[in-house]
C-alpha cells in the first residue's frame, strides 16, 4: 500500500467519492455531510445557497539579537490577510508586535475597510501536473497596511503564503493559526502533517489531514511567492497580484551551473562519489590519491573493486551465451550499483556482427533508490528525512512495467555497434538497496496477479545507466530539464514500452515523483466510472470544450491512416501507431441486409502500385523521383555554371577507380575486401513482417507490440489529441490520473474511451469553479477494433545481419542471395542440437514465388512439425467452407497412403484441449506424420450435452439465421433448439456423410472406452470402424516437415525404403500458401504451409536436382475446386431448411 502517496494514477475514484459527486448532481450542498441528522435541521442543502471564502497567511521568524547571548530569541509570527476577526470603520489598535498572530494593522483614521482577496485562480503545469501555480489578487486600502505588512512578508520574493479557500458553511471550521503554528516547528512540518495528514510504513493513515476532512469542501496551499505586481486605483487602495508556485518547484527550477558546483559534479565526481560510497570511510589521502589518477586508472581501479566486491558482470562478445539469464549479481542488487564490462571492447573483431570500437569498453549503472538519495536528495535538495510532505524527490510509491521481452533482450549477444541498455531489470527484487519486499509480494508484482494485471516493478529497484544521468545533467541548465531528457531517453530506449513522466507525490505538490502513465489499473465496467450530467437542470456542469489538437505532422499522418479504408494496418512509426488507434471512433460502416458498407473521404490519394514496397525500396523511388525532377528544373535554369554534367560525371568515376583500385590493393595484402552489395539484394517481396537488426532489437520490437497494440488487461492504454476541458461547480475531489466520462458523447464512443485528468484548475471569486483539463485515452479492449494481433507483423531479424550471423557461426547454408530472415529460437525449445548448438535463429529463405504461394526452406519451427490451427469458430460459410475444403484434400492424401502415420486427439467437448490444441505434442509424437486433433459427436441426439462439433459451428448457425433476408428456418422454431438440431445436421452433411472423410478420419478404437476425451490411433490396425455418426471435423494439424533419427529409420533403411524427408537440422522446403481468394474471415484460416514432399516433391533442398511446381500446382487446384463445392454445399443446406419446422429439419 502506498505510504507517500495519496492516490494511485489511472485508478478509478472510490466509491465513497463517487456518491458524493452523484449527490453533489443532484443539487445538494455536501457540507450537510458532516453533521448529525439533529444538527441539518435548518440548513438548506441547495448548492445555489453557499458562496466562498479565502484567506491567506504569511509565516515568518522573527529574531531579537539580546546583548550577551549568542544566539538569538526566535519566535514565529503569521501575518494574515482577510481573516474577518476584526470590525471594520473601526480605529484600530497600533500593530501589537507582541502577538503571534498579526491581522489588521495600525491607525485607520479614514474607517477603511480591511484588506480583502478579490479573486483565486489555481492551475497544475507539466505534463502530468506536477507543479502548481496560484495567482492571487487582492486589494489594501490601508496605506499603514500596505507598508507595514504586504510590502514586507508577502509581495516579498520566495516568501511562503499559505493560501485557504473553500465554500462558507457555519458547519465548517477553518483551523485556528495560532494553534497550529510553534516556535520550534521552524520547517512547518507539523502544520503539513496538519493539513495534508500523515500514514504509517504501511500506507494506513495515522493523521487525518484537514483538507481530507473536509475534502471537497476546502483546499488549503502551501507555496513561495514567484512573482507580484502591485498599481494604485482612484480611490487611493493598493490592488495588488501575486503568483505562488509549489514547493517543488524549487527541486526543478534549481540551475545546474559551473558557480553552484552541479555541473563539474555531475560530469567529473559522479562516479568518484559511488566508488566512495561503496569503499566505505576512506582517508582523505587515498581519495586524494585516487582523484589525481588518469581516467584509464580510475577504470582499472574500479573495474578491480567491482570485481572483488562481486557486483559486475562481463560480456563477451565472441560468445553466443554472453551471460547468464541472471545478468545483475545478488550482491550489485543490494548495494544499489552495477558494473558492466565488455571483454575485447577495443579488438578489431573481423567475424560476423560484433562489437566495434565505437561501443564503450564498460558501463555503471545505478539503481535509481541510490541515485536519489545520494545525489537528487543529497546533493540537490539538502533533505534526505524522507517524510511523505518534505520538499524532496520521492519514487518510493512508484511502479513500472515488468515486460518479459526487455528482460530477455537485456541478455542478448551485443552486435557490432549496438549500445548497452540505458536501463536494466533485475531478475529478484525481494532483498535490494531500498529493502526487503515479502516473497508474497514480489510474486504478485512479477506474475502479473495485481491490480495492473501486468508485471510492475518498484522504480526505485531500476538500474539505469551512470553516463547517462551524468551527461544529461552536465548538458542541461536546471535539473527538470536534466530528468525529462533522462526519461525521454529510457522511454525511447523501451521501445515506448514506457511512458514516465513527473508528477507531484501528493496533494502537498511539496515532492517530485515519477510516473509510468502507459501504467493503469484495470478499468472500471463503464458504470461504475465518474459520468458528469451536461444535460440535466441539476447538472454541476458549467461549461465544456471537446476538441481535436492535431500534433504537428498529424494531419498527413491521419490522411495516410485513412488511405488504408477497412485494411487496418501496422506502420512500425509510433506516431502514426498510435494516431491509427483513433478509427475506433471512427463509426463509418452501415450494415445493410447481408452487406457491410465503409465509406473513405474523398478526395483520395492517387493510386500506388499494388505490390507493397519495404521502407528501402521506397527510399530508392524518392530517390528515382528526385532525379527525374531535377532533369526537368535543369532544362528551365540558365546560371552558366559551364557543362555540369560532364564535371559530375567524371567526378563520379574518378571515385568508381578509386574503390576498384583500394579493393585490388586489399586483395593483394591477403585481406578480402567484399564488393558493395547491390540494392536489389534487399528488394525481396513485402511480408507482414517486422525487421530487426539484432537480437536485442527483435526482443524490443516485440515488447512493443506486445504491450503497445495488445487490447489484454494490462495493456497500454493510447492516449489521442483529443482533449476534454469541463467547468464544474468549485469542489477538490479530483486528481491527476483519475478518469471521468461526460453522458452526452457520441454513441460510437460507448464503452471504448474514458477522460484522464492531466490538468485541474480552481477559479474564486463570488462563486468556486473547477476546471478538469482531460486527455482522451482509447481503453485497451477495445483496440482491437483496429488492430488484429493475429495478423499483426512479427519481428525477425533482418537479412543483413542474418547473412552476417550466418557467416560467424558457420551455419550459413546455401547461397546467399536466398537468404531473406530469421529469428530467434529458445535453446530450450530444441530436442537436439543443431548445428552444434551455435545456431541461434530460423533462417527462412526466398527460393520461388507465384501468384498462390511462396516456396521457402526453414531449419524448424516447432520441433519438426509444422502447426497450423484453426480459428475459434467459423463466421461465415466461407469459413466453413475453406476448412472443410483443407480437410478434403488432406483426407484424400490419407486415403493415397500419403503419409506413415497418423495420430489423433479425439475431444468430444469444447474443453481447454481447444485453447492450444496441441500442447500435448511429447517427443513420441514427433515421429508421427501427422498429428491433428478432432472434433466429434458419436450420438443421434441434437441435445446431447458433449459435442464438440456441433457446438464449434452453433456460432455460424446463430450469424446465419439471425437474418431473415437470407437463410434461416421458420421464426416458430424454437430459439434453443434450433441451432443445435442445425448444428448437426450441417456437422453430419460435411464431415459425416463424406466417405473420404469417413475412411480417412473415423478410425478404430475399443467401443465405450471413451471417457478420457483424448484416444490414439494409428493408420494401418486391422480393427473394425466405429461409426462416429456426425463424423470428425480436424480443427487443428501438425505435419511433420522433417526427420529424428531412430529405429524406425534405421528399420527403413534395413528394407531398403528411401527416406523422402530431410532430417532435423537440414534445410527444408514448404510452401507457403496466400489464401487471398477466398473471402474468409481475417484471423480463421492460419498461416497455410504445405511441406514440399506431401505434395509430391523431395523435401530435402540438399537433394533436390528440380524446382518442379506440378505438385503445388495440383495440390492449390484441387483445394479450389473442393473449395466451391464445400461452399455450394452448405449454400444449398441453409436454403433447404429456410421455413421449415423442427419436424421437417429432423427428416433431412
Amino acid at each position: 500500500m502506498a505510504t507517500f502517496s495519496d492516490r494511485v494514477f489511472g485508478a478509478n475514484i472510490d466509491s465513497d467519492t463517487l456518491k458524493k459527486i452523484n449527490r453533489l448532481q443532484g443539487g445538494f450542498d455536501l457540507s450537510a455531510n458532516i453533521l448529525s441528522e439533529a444538527d441539518k435541521e435548518g440548513v438548506h442543502e441547495y448548492t445555489g445557497n453557499t458562496t466562498t471564502f479565502a484567506r491567506m497567511w504569511a509565516p515568518v521568524l522573527e529574531e531579537e539579537l539580546i546583548t550577551g547571548k549568542k544566539e538569538p530569541n526566535q519566535k514565529i509570527k503569521c501575518f494574515i490577510i482577510n481573516d474577518n476577526r476584526t470590525n471594520n470603520y473601526e480605529p484600530n489598535d497600533v500593530i501589537d508586535l507582541t502577538s503571534n498572530i498579526i491581522v489588521e494593522s495600525t491607525s485607520n483614521d479614514y474607517l477603511k475597510p480591511n484588506s480583502g482577496i478579490t479573486s483565486i485562480s489555481t492551475r497544475t503545469e507539466g505534463s502530468l501536473g506536477a507543479i502548481l501555480r496560484t495567482d492571487i489578487e487582492f486589494i489594501v486600502h490601508n496605506k499603514k497596511d500596505f507598508d507595514e505588512i504586504i510590502l514586507p512578508f508577502f509581495l516579498k520574493p520566495a516568501s511562503t503564503i499559505v493560501l485557504d479557500y473553500g465554500r462558507s458553511s457555519k458547519n465548517i471550521e477553518l483551523y485556528d493559526i495560532n494553534k497550529l503554528v510553534s516556535n520550534i516547528d521552524v520547517e512547518l512540518k507539523s502544520l503539513r502533517d496538519f493539513i495534508y495528514g500523515t500514514k504509517d510504513e504501511a500506507g494506513r493513515s495515522t493523521v487525518i489531514g484537514y483538507t481530507e476532512k473536509y475534502r471537497g469542501l476546502v483546499e488549503t496551499l502551501v507555496g513561495k511567492v514567484e512573482n507580484y505586481n502591485v498599481s494604485v486605483n482612484d480611490q487611493g487602495s493598493f490592488v495588488c497580484s501575486i503568483k505562488l508556485v509549489s514547493e517543488n518547484t524549487t527541486l526543478l527550477d534549481k540551475p545546474i551551473t559551473e558557480d553552484n558546483k552541479l555541473k563539474y559534479v555531475f560530469k567529473n565526481k559522479m562516479e568518484d562519489i559511488i566508488v566512495s560510497v561503496l569503499a566505505g570511510d576512506l582517508e582523505e589521502t587515498t581519495l586524494a590519491t585516487y582523484s589525481n589518477f588518469s581516467r584509464e586508472e580510475k577504470e582499472k581501479v574500479r573495474d578491480n573493486l567491482f570485481n572483488r566486491l562481486q557486483i559486475s558482470s562481463d560480456i563477451d562478445p565472441t560468445s553466443d551465451k554472453p551471460f547468464k539469464k541472471e545478468l545483475i549479481p545478488r550482491k550489485a542488487i543490494k548495494l544499489g550499483v552495477f558494473y558492466q564490462n565488455i571483454l575485447n571492447a577495443s579488438d578489431n573483431l573481423s567475424v560476423g556482427p560484433r562489437l566495434d570500437t565505437s561501443t564503450d569498453g564498460e558501463v555503471l549503472y545505478i539503481s535509481w533508490g541510490l541515485f536519489e538519495d545520494l545525489f537528487l536528495n543529497s546533493i540537490i535538495s539538502g533533505n534526505i528525512t524522507n517524510k511523505k510532505h518534505d520538499i524532496s524527490f520521492n519514487t518510493r510509491d512508484s511502479f513500472i512495467r515488468y515486460e518479459s521481452n526487455l528482460v530477455e533482450r537485456q541478455v542478448q549477444i551485443l552486435q557490432q555497434g549496438e549500445k548497452l541498455p540505458l536501463f536494466l531489470y533485475p531478475k529478484d527484487w525481494q532483498d535490494t538497496y531500498n529493502g526487503k519486499t515479502s516473497s508474497e509480494d514480489f510474486n504478485k508484482q512479477r506474475s502479473g496477479d495485481n491490480e495492473y494485471k501486468t508485471g510492475i516493478i518498484p522504480f526505485r529497484d531500476v538500474f539505469f545507466s551512470v553516463r547517462l544521468i551524468s551527461d544529461s545533467f552536465y548538458k542541461k541548465q536546471n535539473v527538470n530539464d536534466a530528468i525529462e531528457t533522462i526519461i525521454e531517453k529510457v522511454n525511447k530506449d523501451s521501445y515506448d514500452v514506457f511512458k514516465l513522466k513527473m508528477i507531484s507525490l501528493n496533494n502537498s505538490n511539496s515532492s517530485i515523483s515519477i510516473q509510468d502513465a502507459n501504467l493503469a489499473p484495470v478499468y472500471e465496467p463503464t458504470e461504475k466510472v465518474l459520468t458528469f450530467d451536461v444535460t440535466s437542470g441539476n447538472s454541476i456542469v458549467k461549461s465544456i470544450d471537446y476538441k481535436l489538437e492535431m500534433p504537428k505532422g498529424g494531419l498527413d499522418s491521419m490522411i495516410a491512416i485513412g488511405d488504408k479504408g477497412s485494411d487496418y494496418s501496422f506502420f512500425d512509426e509510433p506516431f502514426k501507431d498510435n494516431l491509427n488507434f483513433i478509427r475506433v471512433l471512427n463509426d463509418t460502416t452501415r450494415k445493410q441486409k447481408i452487406r457491410t458498407l465503409s465509406y473513405r473521404t474523398l478526395p483520395l490519394p492517387p493510386k500506388k502500385d499494388s505490390k507493397e514496397i519495404t521502407k528501402e525500396e521506397e527510399t530508392i523511388k524518392l530517390f528515382e523521383f528526385g532525379t527525374k525532377e531535377s532533369k526537368r528544373f535543369a532544362k528551365t535554369s540558365d546560371l552558366q555554371l559551364g557543362n555540369v554534367k560532364e564535371t559530375f560525371a567524371q567526378a563520379v568515376q574518378g571515385m568508381k577507380r578509386a574503390k576498384i583500385e583500394k579493393i585490388e590493393k586489399s586483395k593483394t595484402d591477403g585481406v578480402s575486401t567484399p564488393p558493395p552489395k547491390k540494392s536489389n539484394e534487399e528488394n525481396y517481396e513485402a511480408r507482414n513482417d517486422l525487421p530487426a537488426n539484432s537480437f536485442r532489437d527483435y526482443y524490443g520490437k516485440q515488447a512493443q507490440i506486445q504491450t503497445l497494440l495488445s487490447n489484454k488487461d494490462g495493456a497500454v492504454p493510447p492516449f489521442m489529441p483529443l482533449s476534454l476541458s469541463i467547468t464544474v461547480f468549485g469542489n477538490n475531489y479530483l486528481n491527476i490520473g483519475n478518469f471521468i466520462l461526460i453522458n452526452f458523447l457520441p454513441k460510437v464512443y460507448e464503452d471504448k474511451i474514458d477522460f484522464i485528468i492531466i490538468g485541474i484548475e480552481h477559479k474564486i471569486d463570488s462563486d468556486w469553479s473547477t476546471t478538469y483539463n482531460c486527455q482522451m485515452r482509447i481503453r485497451p479492449q477495445a483496440k482491437n477494433k483496429v488492430i488484429n494481433l493475429t495478423e499483426m507483423p512479427k519481428p525477425v531479424l533482418n537479412r543483413k545481419f542474418t547473412i552476417e550471423s550466418s557467416n560467424s557461426d558457420g551455419q550459413e547454408g546455401s547461397s546467399k542471395a536466398t537468404i531473406k530472415d530469421s529469428k530467434p529460437v529458445s535453446d530450450e525449445k530444441k530436442p537436439h542440437d543443431v548445428g552444434g548448438g551455435k545456431t541461434r535463429r530460423e533462417i527462412t529463405k526466398r527460393t520461388q514465388e507465384a501468384s498462390l504461394y511462396e516456396k521457402k526452406a526453414f531449419k524448424g519451427e516447432q520441433f519438426n512439425h509444422l502447426k497450423m490451427v484453426f480459428g475459434d469458430n467459423p463466421k461465415s460459410v466461407e469459413d466453413l467452407a475453406f476448412l472443410h475444403a483443407f480437410q478434403k484434400i488432406m483426407a484424400k492424401l490419407i486415403n493415397k497412403g500419403q503419409f506413415n502415420g497418423l495420430k489423433v486427439i479425439y475431444a468430444k467437448t469444447q474443453d481447454a484441449n481447444l485453447k492450444n490444441p496441441l500442447s500435448g505434442m511429447s517427443e513420441k509424437d514427433l515421429i508421427t506424420d501427422l498429428y491433428v486433433l478432432g472434433l466429434y459427436q458419436d450420438t443421434d441426439r441434437y441435445t446431447d450435452a458433449e459435442s464438440s462439433i456441433r457446438d464449434y459451428l452453433i456460432p455460424l448457425v446463430e450469424n446465419i439465421k439471425s437474418d431473415p433476408n437470407f437463410l434461416g428456418y421458420e421464426k416458430g422454431v424454437d430459439t434453443n433448439v434450433g441451432p443445435l438440431l442445425l448444428a448437426r445436421k450441417l456437422a453430419k452433411i460435411l464431415f459425416g456423410d463424406d466417405p473420404d472423410i469417413e475412411k480417412a478420419f473415423t478410425l478404430p478404437f475399443i467401443e465405450g472406452d471413451l471417457k478420457p476425451t483424448r484416444q490414439v490411433i494409428d493408420l494401418g490396425k486391422d480393427k473394425d470402424p466405429v461409426n462416429i455418426k456426425q463424423g470428425i471435423l480436424i480443427k487443428a494439424w501438425s505435419i511433420k516437415i522433417s526427420e529424428f533419427e531412430g529405429p524406425h529409420i534405421d528399420k527403413r533403411r534395413a528394407q531398403g525404403v528411401p527416406n523422402k524427408l530431410p532430417f532435423y537440422g537440414e534445410e527444408a522446403y514448404n510452401y507457403d500458401l496466400k489464401i487471398n481468394k477466398y473471402n474468409t474471415t481475417a484471423g480463421f484460416v492460419p498461416n497455410m504451409r504445405v511441406p514440399a514432399w506431401l505434395v509430391g516433391e523431395d523435401g530435402n533442398i540438399n537433394r533436390s536436382n528440380t524446382e518442379s511446381v506440378d505438385g503445388i500446382s495440383t495440390f492449390l487446384i484441387k483445394l479450389q475446386d473442393e473449395y466451391f463445392t464445400s461452399l455450394r454445399k452448405i449454400t444449398d443446406f441453409f436454403k433447404s431448411v429456410k421455413g421449415k419446422s423442427i419436424m421437417d429439419i429432423r427428416k433431412l
